[in-house]
């Protein structure tokens, strides 16, 4: 919510100066690479896997990714 509010105030801003920007927020959550599931296996096979299966609780899918 603070990121909308954020951007939304950095636009007004930057309409009243005539600055030609286009602010826009971005959806902040994490997406879990092929690297990043790499990383979290040097944990150890069992925080690894952990790590792993809770990233797919918390993260977006790659594909829905930017």
């Amino acid at each position: 919510m603070a990121n909308l509010l954020f951007s939304k105030e950095l636009q007004r801003k930057l309409d009243a100066e005539g600055i030609p920007i286009i602010s826009m927020p971005i959806f902040p959550r994490a997406v879990p690479t092929a690297n990043l599931q790499k990383t979290f296996m040097t944990l150890g096979p069992v925080l690894g896997r952990l790590a792993v299966m809770l990233s797919k609780l918390f993260f977006i899918e790659p594909s829905k990714g930017a």
